[in-house]
């Protein structure tokens, strides 16, 4: 019997149908992939399986059993967990306090603070986050905060745990930890529903992966064998792709953008760079080099203290 099956789910908003009969399931001890482009209905299941939408049709079965979440807290007494992208922490407390939220130790109804960090603190050691506990989550990276995210669902000891691109905002370093951690909670019993876009991710943790396209089931796999990346990439758009990135030689114009010199209290160093008509410039670096630093800086949401933007001359 499957630990987690969904059952011809649908889910239609205004004018938007986003799931259309939507079905697969996933044995316990598996890592399943969850795909598909942009708007495919990835977010509205998991949505649904999270207690934050309900279905119009179909159902959520766990062990056999029909569940009906009616909330997030229906589907978290069921043993469910999602982590999304956006991160659900409390910025002005600490890690220790965000991980036991509303589980705080006590005796006699008050908080037993020191059982609180030194329960954490065993925690994070165990699984190899290097945070302090008694750190704010406001003085935490991205990165940090997300390995706090996923901690919370791993101390909460959740029988089904969706990861929504869990690695967007991890370094290298943290992703092997992250990775370390799936293959140990996958060895357990639990079921990992693994939302990414990386095909690397996909083939390297997943024992199946099911694919959505324009809220419809395109495709499902039990396992990966014979599964490749070109058949994965058409499930999720549809066609044929002969290239899959898609390069083309394009006219390339004159410059529109021109970044001289600029600094802030961020971005110590002067940095300059242009971008031409046609041209898409990427940047790139780990978490904390100072790629969002240096966008801020361009568009104006941080104060320059020194060089110039420069648009179309």
């Amino acid at each position: 019997m499957a630990l987690l099956e969904f059952s011809d789910i649908s889910k239609s908003y205004p004018g938007v149908r986003a799931l259309s009969g939507v079905g697969f399931s996933i044995p316990a001890g598996h890592v399943h992939g969850l795909m598909g482009e942009n708007g495919a209905g990835k977010s509205t299941l998991i949505r649904i399986l999270s207690g934050d939408a309900r279905a119009d049709e179909g159902a959520i079965r766990i062990e056999g059993a029909e569940q009906r979440f009616g909330q997030a807290r229906d589907a978290f007494d069921a043993g469910v967990v999602v982590v999304h992208q956006e991160l659900q922490l409390v910025p002005n407390l600490s890690v220790a306090e965000n991980l036991k939220l509303g589980r705080f130790p006590n005796r006699g109804g008050v908080v037993s603070f020191r059982t609180l960090f030194e329960e954490v603190r065993a925690t994070l050691a165990e699984i190899g986050i290097d945070v302090d506990p008694r750190a704010k989550v406001s003085g935490l990276s991205i990165g940090e905060r997300q390995m706090v995210e996923i901690t919370k669902a791993v101390m909460i000891d959740a029988r089904i745990i969706a990861l929504d691109e869990p690695t967007s905002s991890l370094s290298s370093r943290e992703s092997e930890i992250l990775f370390r951690l799936i293959g140990r909670l996958r060895d357990s019993g639990k079921v990992i529903l693994y939302v990414s876009h990386r095909l690397d991710e996909i083939f390297r943790l997943c024992d199946g992966c099911t694919v959505l396209r324009d809220g419809r089931l395109a495709a499902h796999h039990a396992t990966m064998e014979g599964v490749t990346r070109e058949r994965l990439v058409s499930e999720m758009v549809g066609r044929e792709i002969a290239d899959i990135w898609g390069w083309r030689p394009r006219p390339i114009g004159p410059t529109r953008l021109a970044v001289e010199g600029l600094r802030g209290a961020r971005v110590p160093e002067p940095q300059s760079f242009e971008a031409r008509a046609g041209e898409i410039t990427g940047f790139f670096g780990l978490v904390g080099a100072g790629r969002s630093e240096l966008m801020r800086l361009v568009y104006g949401a941080d104060p320059a203290s020194g060089g110039r933007v420069v648009v179309d001359g």
